[in-house]
């Protein structure tokens, strides 16, 4: 039953986080993804981040920043969760849970699972829980 009681807070704690999130994007954007990343540790939050195509990531110059093959098609830019880490500041991340979503241009949530360069990042700053939209329902990877 308590188990229950966690997984329905969850959800409404995710679907506060997506009209955040409706509310971030720019409304004139289309053709991109618009991606948030937001960082709580226990409740509190710490952090709210988007993806920016205007901006790349110094990581692009040292060519460590590319897409696998099964990625296909890869947009420059900061992506939100390496926005979120660069905007909080902390070098470890451990005690932290990562929410990622996406809105898609008709306003509504979309996939939003971190590309693998992303999951690395995170996994080398570590985090305790990394959430994702995937695509149906909020899931841990």
């Amino acid at each position: 039953m308590r188990s229950l009681s966690i997984f329905t807070n969850l959800m409404i704690k995710f679907k506060r986080l997506e009209e955040i999130a409706k509310a971030l994007k720019p409304i004139h954007q289309s053709g991109k993804s618009f991606h948030v990343t937001v960082i709580f540790k226990k409740n509190k939050l710490l952090c709210i981040a988007n993806n920016n195509y205007k901006k790349l990531h110094p990581w692009h110059k040292f060519g460590r920043y590319l897409p696998t093959k099964s990625e296909g098609v890869y947009t420059s830019g900061i992506h939100s969760e390496c926005a979120a880490l660069i905007k909080l500041g902390r070098m470890e991340c451990d005690d932290l849970t990562f929410v990622n979503l996406r809105i898609d241009n008709n306003g509504e949530p979309a996939m939003s699972k971190p590309c693998t360069n992303c999951h690395r990042v995170l996994e080398q700053v570590g985090y305790k829980q990394l959430w994702y939209y995937n695509g149906s329902d909020y899931v841990k990877l």
